[in-house]
């Protein structure tokens, strides 16, 4: 086995708190250096959170949850449509991708209930704590090449382009560059020049005619998003009150959660998120999964039990390197998370050590790019941890029902 960068930091009253760089560029200098920079930031209050995170129940299988479809699409509120439109162009351009999900309706429950259609950005579009009058800034300081041009870096190939991006965008993905598309779609060399390297907000005022020519559907949906004039102090929660809905009205997708075990047990593991992911950027938490919307939720007696094959198995090989009769789901939390999402938290108890889950992923560069540093202690540590450490807030409050639990026992 490989040997990877890690370091042991000290708890106090013999507990550590063992961190594994699974990143070949970051060494045990700099991996301790992260950790004891983290030491001393935590601000949660866990019992504060109580009060925005139901806590459903606790469940032995995903097959305890059945499912109950909503003969009817998810459906942006109108407030928010020239958000969600203007929004793909810079998640596209950021590495997301607009995959279906299970969009809830109402709060989580069993059965849970499903909207027939929903897709990641619509979550997007209503993730609470968003910010909708930051966005038009941004665009506008965008350089418009790498807005519009090069928004597609999830598509090396056609075939991909086709799966995951706005079909309507296809000449820009095959043209690869502005200068290519500008000349392909008849522009002068003039305009082509103009053109270049030039930001949106630039090109909007010195050239609005030709740009709105060449680039018609990103520039309507830029012309939206100013017309309606989010403001600057206002999160998506404040705006749907404002319109008279709730977060009843938002995109709360289902999502999964894992918490790792390792060595049966007797240690928890959990993660350093990559700042690229979608949701619980940059931060420690549990590492987690997005289940894909299928229309086998329209069959008779479907449960999520269903998820325990392809897709569990598939997030467990490329997150940890398991291979399947190497964990077992042993106890799941039900969290319905009213800031956030709701997920189901499940304790995935493995043989393995943490170390030598490590080293198995150490240098995937799958898994380095939703959590770069892998993390173990005793679960007599979760309380200093809790208190010590910033943590994505569901994720804490998943460790003090484990903590409470294990105390229990």
């Amino acid at each position: 086995m490989t040997q990877i960068p890690s370091y042991r930091h000290d708890l106090g009253k013999g507990l550590y708190l063992d961190a594994f760089s699974l990143d070949p560029k970051v060494n045990t200098t700099e991996l301790a250096a992260k950790v004891q920079s983290l030491d001393g930031r935590g601000r949660l209050d866990v019992q504060n959170l109580a009060s925005v995170i139901d806590n459903i129940g606790y469940f032995q299988s995903l097959s305890e949850f059945g499912v109950e479809p909503v003969d009817k699409d998810y459906e942006v509120p109108g407030r928010l449509k020239p958000y969600r439109a203007a929004l793909a162009q810079r998640l596209d351009s950021g590495r997301q991708f607009n995959g279906p999900i299970a969009i809830m309706q109402g709060p989580l429950q069993r059965p849970i209930r499903l909207f027939r259609e929903g897709r990641y950005y619509d979550y997007q579009a209503t993730a609470l704590n968003n910010i909708p009058g930051e966005l038009l800034p941004q665009l506008l300081d965008s350089d418009a090449e790498n807005l519009f041009i090069g928004r597609f870096p999830l598509a090396p190939t056609i075939e991909k382009f086709r799966a995951r991006y706005d079909p309507r965008l296809e000449d820009r993905f095959v043209a690869k560059t502005m200068e290519e598309f500008l000349k392909t779609n008849g522009f002068s060399p003039d305009t082509i020049s103009r053109f270049r390297g030039k930001k949106v907000g630039e090109l909007l005022m010195d050239h609005y005619e030709e740009f709105s020519r060449a680039f018609d559907i990103e520039v309507r949906e830029i012309q939206e998003l100013q017309r309606a004039a989010y403001p600057r102090d206002k999160t998506v929660k404040q705006l749907l009150a404002d319109s008279g809905l709730g977060i009843g009205d938002a995109a709360r997708y289902l999502a999964f959660a894992f918490i790792i075990m390792p060595e049966n047990g007797n240690q928890v593991s959990f993660v350093y998120r990559s700042p690229n992911v979608g949701i619980a950027k940059d931060c420690m938490s549990i590492s987690g999964s997005t289940p894909p919307f299928t229309p086998e939720i329209f069959k008779p007696g479907f449960n999520l039990g269903f998820y325990e094959q392809s897709h569990l198995v598939s997030q467990m090989g490329h997150e940890y390197g398991f291979k399947e009769g190497e964990y077992e789901i042993n106890g799941i939390y039900a969290l319905d998370d009213k800031d956030t999402i709701p997920h189901l938290a499940m304790k995935i108890k493995t043989p393995q050590s943490a170390e030598y889950i490590a080293q198995r992923i150490f240098g995937n560069e799958r898994a380095i790019s939703e959590h770069p540093i892998l993390f173990s202690l005793n679960p007599q540590a979760l309380g200093p941890v809790i208190e010590r450490f910033p943590m994505w807030p569901s994720s804490a409050y998943v460790f003090h029902l484990l903590d409470r639990d294990s105390r229990s026992n």
